[in-house]
């Protein structure tokens, strides 16, 4: 895993801040370390609000800070695990991309000057039904020359945030492991600022063998028995030599129970700057496209002919068609979607053939896109692949609860 990345530290001669006359070896045995993790121990906050389990002793009382809660885990090495947990929700993408901002100025102003600092490994995917995100560096000091790494992970847990680092060579599963339990034992004696849902899934995206962004999908029922649906998306990849490019996009849809379309908006952030914030709302005759697009003022009318199925509406049709037409059924209709908000698109979805326990492949055809999809019985996506000039993504769905 780390070949490339011992050659290049080895030729710059920072393979550890110890004299050695095995540098490399040092290296590598450096990364390798990993901690000795005792059985999660459960653990509260002083003032009763905030549970979670770690496999690991508290190197410092948890303590109330402004917007949430300082944990610090000590697992044997030579600082410890920090973490923060937020009131809140956090945006992945762009707490990844400050984390990796600000934790890396700050360890140059402490530590000298950075000779080279590069992305070594990133990911996404989920916890549960909690989704992650996280990045990994490693930096190079000039003088007194020295190697340093910065392992960022954060993760949203029912509309509150969780952001972890870690500062040191090596431990790698063992960050994991104490990221994996505080993430799925995390309570709060408050409800969760997001509310309940009826229906959530998580789908990663890759690019070839590298995860590099996660989709989640959540529905809830407001007063009137409407859906809210929410989609969001977040990305993150590397930018060589030493960038990265994050994306956070939410996709709101107000359903009536029927499956129609009552409302929609998108709100898209780049490496943490607004780009998008689209509305999209009925008129007597017309849908009015409102807002911010790429980071411009936006203002059209679409005239509206007939109302739109929601995702709601389309799952059900959809799963209708699996049922009762199996392979050869096609579903044609229009949707609205932010990336060309002047118009509406026409979509296709063909069933191709059976795959196994009721699933199927299909195509989903919109204008000159294709997507080759798997869908399972009960109309949702399974599995998506996507051909983007030489690129090839894939979406694949990784966590599933509820129905509707």
């Amino acid at each position: 895993m780390y070949s490339r990345l011992v050659a290049i530290v080895v030729l710059l001669g920072l393979a550890s801040c110890v004299t050695s006359p095995e540098p490399e070896a040092v290296f590598e045995r450096r990364m390798a370390r990993e901690a000795e993790l005792p059985e999660p121990v459960s653990y509260v906050s002083e003032d009763g609000v905030l549970g979670l389990r770690a496999p690991a002793a508290l190197a410092a009382p948890i303590e109330r800070a402004r917007g949430g809660y300082d944990i610090s885990f000590d697992i044997g090495s030579d600082v410890p695990i920090l973490c923060r947990v937020y009131h809140e929700s956090l945006d992945l993408g762009a707490a990844i991309h400050r984390g990796s901002v600000g934790n890396l100025q700050l360890a140059e102003e402490r530590l000298g000057t950075f000779e080279m600092k590069q992305v070594i490994g990133s990911d996404a995917g989920a916890i549960g039904p909690h989704p992650f995100l996280e990045i990994d560096w490693l930096y190079l000091v000039a003088e007194p020359r020295a190697t340093g790494r910065l392992l960022l992970r954060v993760a949203s847990v029912d509309g509150r945030g969780v952001s972890c680092k870690h500062n040191d060579l090596g431990y790698t599963e063992s960050f994991d492991r104490v990221f994996r339990e505080l993430v799925a034992s995390l309570r709060y004696r408050e409800e969760s600022p997001s509310g309940p849902h009826y229906f959530r899934e998580i789908s990663t995206i890759s690019a070839g063998t590298r995860r590099i962004g996660v989709v989640v999908r959540t529905l809830r029922r407001d007063e009137q028995g409407n859906s809210q649906v929410e989609l969001a998306t977040t990305t993150l990849v590397p930018k060589p030599p030493d960038e990265i490019s994050v994306s956070d996009r939410y996709d709101f849809e107000l359903s009536r129970p029927e499956g129609t379309v009552l409302s929609q908006a998108s709100v898209e952030l780049k490496n943490q700057k607004l780009t998008r914030n689209l509305r999209f709302d009925p008129e007597a005759a017309s849908w009015h496209v409102h807002g911010v697009f790429r980071s411009a003022p936006y203002d059209e009318r679409i005239p509206r002919d007939a109302e739109l199925l929601s995702y709601v509406g389309r799952t059900r049709v959809l799963r209708q068609m699996i049922d009762e037409l199996g392979a050869g059924a096609e579903l044609t209709l229009l949707l609205w979607v932010s990336v060309r908000p002047g118009e509406l698109l026409e979509s296709t979805t063909t069933l191709l053939a059976a795959r196994d326990e009721g699933s199927f492949y299909a195509l989903v055809t919109m204008g000159p896109e294709e997507r080759r999809v798997v869908v399972d019985p009960l109309g949702s996506v399974l599995s998506t692949d996507i051909q983007i000039g030489q690129a090839s993504l894939r979406f694949e769905r990784v966590f599933s609860e509820g129905e509707f």
